[in-house]
């Protein structure tokens, strides 16, 4: 990080708010509420948006014309890792960059939808690095007929790899990679995974490093350095939670606002269905049957369909969420993002599970969506549910994939243990 130029005073109040960009500024702040921002988010936002229109009369700039994205970029990559502006002996930390990043954005978002700059572009160009990773999950997608999840995860770890290697040519620094530096960036980036996660990690290596034969960047074949992860079936014990934990779960959610009522409603169709995170996040408007009482599930990992039934408690946290949670637009997917500016919700909703189960202080190994689908196996097989059952409304094609919540946890076989006389 560059080390700041020089000690400056902070930029007065009346100051921040005499740029020429605060009529903008203003309208940015009703565009971010009509978006169910929070009040905490719109005067963060506003507040960098400001800081930008400081720096561009600093520039010599103040028009909202001067404003675009090349302007925004070396405002973030130049500007605030020196900045002096509000406070003085001090450099801001690197959270602020994300925020101005996702601030600035919206207000060009902004400003494109009221017709003061054109469309926007590629924000930054694309690396050599980049390029080579999205044409191999191309080369996964047309000639190895790979599902869109292992494309996804193959292209992450291979991304992961080419960061390592150093800043020279990439055709160079391929060229130079061993077979040693492949076993040690397999074994740091595998440390802390579980056997699943590192098979899959051997996996993308393997078929990166065949990708790299096929197009001439190396020569090197892996397989024989990186062995199999060796694992056993139905050697683990699926990790579940009680009944009164996941109502502990549901209860830490705060339904006053839009965030919570999306939280809410996505929580309560992993517990009570089931589903994987990404089919909640798949979930369409029109998969919601009103009259008929039933809920769609669109193709996912098994590639079948599903239809449930829409249960009361579900049908009111969607009702109360798409009625007083989710914005009006032109996205036909139930659950959007609450940043702007807005869009479907596309992340794993992994961290959103985690938050709500240190809330309710539930003490459990793994805390993903998957421990509900786990809980809801586990409790149907306790209250004497077939197997069919269970494996229909989890979506298993293999009756053998609902073998596994058959066995049970100690509590339940101390209740079918014999307790046997020893004779003396």
């Amino acid at each position: 990080m560059p080390k700041p130029r020089g000690r400056r005073t902070p930029i007065p109040l009346e100051a921040r708010r005499s740029t020429l960009l605060e009529p903008a500024v203003q309208r940015y702040g009703d565009w971010l509420r009509e978006r169910a921002c929070s009040r905490f988010t719109v005067e963060n936002y506003q507040r960098m948006v400001r800081h930008l229109g400081w720096w561009t009369i600093r520039r010599r700039r103040g028009r909202l014309s001067d404003v675009n994205e090349k302007l925004v970029r070396r405002f973030i990559a130049h500007h605030l890792p020196q900045c002096r502006c509000y406070v003085s002996r001090c450099v801001l930390p690197k959270p602020q960059y994300d925020n101005a990043a996702a601030a600035l954005r919206g207000f060009l978002v902004m400003l494109c939808e009221e017709g003061v700059l054109a469309p926007l572009t590629i924000a930054a160009q694309t690396s050599p690095a980049s390029s080579l990773v999205d044409s191999f999950g191309e080369f996964l997608r047309r000639h190895r007929g790979t599902s869109e999840n292992t494309i996804a995860s193959h292209q992450r770890f291979a991304r992961d790899f080419l960061s390592t290697l150093p800043d020279a040519g990439l055709e160079q620094a391929l060229a130079g990679v061993s077979l040693v530096d492949v076993r040690e960036f397999a074994l740091a980036r595998g440390k802390g995974l579980g056997a699943s996660a590192r098979d899959r990690l051997r996996g993308a290596l393997v078929a990166f490093s065949g990708y790299l034969r096929t197009t001439g960047y190396s020569t090197l074949e892996v397989e024989d350095v990186l062995p199999r992860v060796r694992r056993y079936r139905l050697a683990s014990l699926p990790v579940a939670i009680s009944r009164d934990e996941v109502e502990r779960l549901l209860a830490a959610v705060d339904r006053s606002t839009a965030c919570g009522r999306r939280d809410y409603a996505m929580l309560l169709l992993l517990v009570t269905y089931g589903l994987r995170s990404r089919e909640v996040c798949r979930l369409r408007l029109e998969d919601i049957d009103w009259r008929h009482r039933r809920l769609r599930i669109r193709p996912g990992k098994t590639g079948r369909e599903r239809v449930l039934p829409l249960t009361a408690s579900v049908g009111d946290a969607l009702y109360h969420y798409l009625r007083q949670g989710r914005r009006e637009c032109t996205h036909r997917e139930v659950f959007l993002t609450v940043r702007p500016p807005g869009g479907p919700f596309q992340a794993n909703p992994y961290h959103m599970v985690w938050k709500y189960f240190t809330r309710a202080g539930i003490d459990s190994p793994h805390r993903g969506a998957h421990t509900l689908r786990h809980s809801l196996a586990v409790q149907g097989v306790r209250v004497g549910l077939p197997l069919k059952t269970i494996g229909d409304l989890l979506g298993h094609r293999n009756p053998d994939s609902t073998a596994i919540y058959t066995k049970l946890q100690m509590e339940d076989l101390r209740q079918v243990a014999l307790e046997l006389e020893v004779p003396r």
